[in-house]
């Protein structure tokens, strides 16, 4: 009996530090404690009777270090726990997918994160309510089908409160308990908040930043511009620059490291023969295989592996070609010359694999750039630094001018 006294005490003390470390955001904090419980659920002598103490005490802890996690712990464990989640009225879902997103420096890629996370609610186990009666039928009350619902009732265009509100008082939802509307109140609002796009309403973070000799704010919630006004208090002026060159320090940092698509491009690459890679450049120059973007950097990046010059020489006939269809090939071919391998002419090559081969933005583009430069061998990265590079002045990956 006194051992069973023991660990209930013992889970109750980590059950108060998990809750603890959720309720006041510590990411440090609350990622040391879900490993550490992570390997307590892993004992087989753990006992029935305790374990669903010590799952709770998981859930909170990783809702603590949601923002610092890896993507794929972040969307496992969002269908895992977000009906758990839902329950915790105390817990600010919303600010901890905000304090993930903003580690995606490119906007397209938090933009594809953003979807993730929704399709990760769809799949998330575990029902809403028992069911979902839709008139002529009843459904089970499962993420899926109350989201489908949803969104086959509003529309899937911008999110309208006054259309989830008309929702909320419908059929279907006037015959949940007070607690299954309450849940479904605030996974509405969620999924809603998800469907906006990371500019405008759906954006995640203040910015500050220097413009024209001024120092401003853009304030994500109320979406006005305002001027920091650094005479009216002397510590604002010693430290608002200060915050600045950190701010640009840690972009900066975030842009360097590559996206889970990166590096599973680059162990990719690291497998693949440079015939093959050379063959998935010339698909891609002659439209076949479709825009697959990760197998095209996987392409790349061995390339990079044996030698840019070496690699760019043998599509030198491919890329030659494709320029010849291009409506400015009278501009870019006397560049690319007899010498594909020039700076200038990896840099029109680049520029035509990711905008105009895979379709992506020239801000997006140029990130890929800049990020594969710098998994090349020290004689590539000096050939090519310039063709792409990071503005601390925008807080972006640039094309140079070369």
């Amino acid at each position: 009996m006194q051992n069973k006294l023991n660990e209930l005490e013992w889970i109750k003390s980590v059950s108060e530090s998990a809750r603890n470390v959720a309720l006041f955001h510590d990411r440090d904090g609350g990622l040391e404690l879900w490993k550490a419980i992570g390997r307590v659920l892993k004992m087989p002598e753990l006992s029935n009777e305790m374990r669903p103490l010590w799952e709770e005490a998981y859930r909170d802890a990783w809702f603590a270090c949601f923002p610092i996690i890896s993507d794929r712990e972040v969307l496992e464990g969002v269908e895992n726990h977000l009906l758990y989640l839902l329950d915790q009225e105390e817990f600010d879902i919303l600010s901890a997918i905000k304090g993930k997103l903003v580690d995606f420096f490119v906007l397209e890629e938090r933009e594809q994160f953003r979807g993730k996370i929704r399709e990760a609610c769809m799949k998330a186990h575990g029902n809403l309510s028992e069911n979902i009666d839709l008139g002529e039928e009843k459904k089970p009350g499962t993420f899926q089908n109350w989201l489908t619902s949803y969104v086959q009732t509003v529309g899937s265009g911008k999110p309208d409160p006054l259309a989830r509100a008309e929702f909320l008082v419908g059929r279907a939802v006037s015959r949940l308990s007070a607690s299954e509307k309450a849940r479904l109140t605030r996974l509405l609002e969620l999924f809603d908040w998800l469907r906006l796009p990371s500019v405008g309403e759906g954006f995640e973070e203040d910015i500050v930043t220097e413009t024209d000799g001024k120092i401003v704010m853009f304030q994500s919630q109320t979406g006005r511009v305002v001027e920091v006004d650094q005479s009216q208090d002397e510590m604002m002026s010693k430290t608002v620059p200060a915050i600045l060159s950190a701010l640009n320090e840690e972009r900066a940092i975030q842009a360097s490291e590559p996206t889970e698509l990166e590096i599973e491009a680059r162990k990719t690459g690291e497998n693949m023969a440079l015939d093959a890679a050379v063959r998935t450049i010339e698909d891609l120059f002659a439209g076949r295989g479709g825009k697959d973007v990760k197998n095209a950097l996987a392409a790349l990046y061995c390339g990079g592996k044996n030698g840019m010059k070496n690699f760019l020489q043998k599509l030198h006939p491919a890329f030659t070609k494709y320029l010849q269809g291009q409506p400015d090939a009278d501009r870019l071919q006397p560049i690319v010359g007899f010498d594909v391998s020039s700076p200038q002419a990896f840099q029109i090559f680049l520029k035509c694999v990711f905008e105009r081969g895979l379709g992506l933005s020239a801000a997006y583009g140029a990130t890929l750039a800049g990020r594969l430069v710098g998994t090349l061998s020290e004689e590539d990265r000096k050939r090519y630094f310039g063709i792409a590079y990071y503005d601390f002045n925008t807080g972006e990956f640039m094309w140079g001018a070369l």
